[in-house]
């Protein structure tokens, strides 16, 4: 996936996730669903950074899941406009539970 079109992903997704707890009639708030996929989301960031680390060690060419060959430089600038993405998720996810705790 080119990491430009993470946010448009995102949205499809969640929308239809959401979309999909309605239609099995759970009638809880968007605002908790919206919290838990944040968290999740930024927690994949890990995983991607460990990820960096054996790409700009190794340094050869990475294959990816259509089978054609990137460069390190490409996948590591990929790979650094998705991390962006994903610390985004996570401080969008902070936020949420720094407002649900000030609430009460």
């Amino acid at each position: 996936m080119n990491a430009e079109r993470a946010t448009e992903l995102e949205e499809a997704v969640f929308a239809g996730y959401v979309a999909g707890l309605r239609e099995a009639g759970w009638p809880g708030p968007v605002e908790d669903v919206r919290l838990g996929f944040t968290a999740a989301v930024g927690l994949r960031w890990g995983v991607l950074a460990s990820l960096l680390r054996g790409i700009v060690k190794g340094a050869a060419p990475v294959r990816t899941s259509q089978g054609s060959e990137m460069s390190p430089d490409a996948v590591v600038s990929q790979r650094v406009r998705l991390s962006t993405f994903l610390l985004d998720r996570a401080d969008e996810a902070r936020r949420m539970v720094a407002d649900k705790l000030s609430a009460h």
